[in-house]
This record gives C-alpha cells, sequence and structure tokens, in this order.
C-alpha cells in the first residue's frame, strides 16, 4: 500500500516527489508564504506588500512566525487577489 504522504526526511531528496500538490508539501503539510512571495504572487514589491500589511489591508495572516512574521496559505492570497481584482 503507497502511503499518502512521503516518509522521507531528507527535504532535499524529495524536491522532485511525486507526492508534492499543489499547496502542499510531501509530508502532506501546508505551503505557506512569507511577504516576498504574497508580493510575488499578486505582482507587488516586497516592500509595496510589507506596507500593506503594516496598514492592515491584507488579510489576517495563517500564522506568525517567530511571533512576528506573517505566512499566508496560497489559498488565502488567491482568495484576495480576486476580491481586490473584483473592486478594481
Amino acid at each position: 500500500m503507497k502511503p499518502k504522504y512521503c516518509t522521507n526526511d531528507v527535504v532535499e531528496s524529495c524536491m522532485t516527489c511525486s507526492l508534492v500538490s499543489y499547496d502542499r508539501d510531501c509530508q502532506n503539510n501546508k505551503l505557506l508564504y512569507g511577504i516576498k512571495e504574497f508580493g510575488d504572487m499578486i505582482d507587488w514589491s516586497r516592500q509595496k506588500t510589507a506596507v500593506y500589511y503594516q496598514r492592515g489591508k491584507l488579510p489576517e495572516p495563517h500564522a506568525l512566525v517567530g511571533g512576528k512574521r506573517p505566512v499566508w496559505t496560497r489559498e488565502q492570497i488567491e482568495k484576495w487577489k480576486e476580491e481586490i481584482e473584483c473592486q478594481e
């Protein structure tokens, strides 16, 4: 029986793992994106994205890494991107 997630503990060797999906890594963890990646996904600079976050204009982060660095899921970013595109 094939596992539903990768059991390999060495991430580097899993970069081409066939078990990696759209929004999850090979260990079935949700992928999380920081300020830079958020900006990349919506074609903004890291600086502009950071300013919008500081002003409270981005969605609530999925989590805060180290208690201060916000991270979001791909789903959150794509939903927010759709919302702002509808407003334009």
